[in-house]
């Protein structure tokens, strides 16, 4: 059976990286997807958690402004996992990441995580796994 090599042609990028303390939506860095026709992976993951009742949720925007003013939320029909992306006290036990595919035909992304029950701090963070369809990426 032949291996194909996937690490060549991955890009990881950061697009959220909030310390959040309220009970707020906050969005992230907007993504643009050109040359990433086989989709994007989101992994939202916990870095100093500090509570004992918080929930995070994460959700994605679509749309082809640079600047998402055309934002909408991008229907379950073109996520992976159709179940809402959430972090809460289990689940954000250990290193683990929660994620979540997008196979979006709109030019931008952008993430938007609603926090509940925050009662002092966590810092949240979101990776997008793109990768291109035919040629490697920079490591840049």
């Amino acid at each position: 059976m032949a291996i194909k090599e996937q690490a060549t042609n991955q890009k990881v990028l950061l697009v959220f990286n909030e310390l959040i303390t309220t009970n707020t939506a906050t969005t992230g860095f907007i993504l643009d997807t050109a040359d990433y026709d086989l989709g994007v992976y989101f992994a939202m993951g916990i870095i100093d958690w500090d509570n004992t009742a918080a929930n995070f949720s994460m959700t994605i925007y679509e749309g082809d402004e640079s600047d998402l003013s055309d934002a909408t939320l991008v229907p379950d029909s073109k996520l992976v996992y159709s179940d809402d992306v959430e972090l809460d006290e289990l689940t954000a036990d250990g290193s683990a990441l929660i994620k979540q595919g997008c196979h979006s035909t709109k030019r931008y992304l952008r993430v938007t995580v609603t926090s509940t029950g925050v009662d002092t701090s966590a810092h949240v963070i979101v990776l997008a796994i793109v990768n291109p369809e035919l040629v490697p990426t920079d490591q840049n």
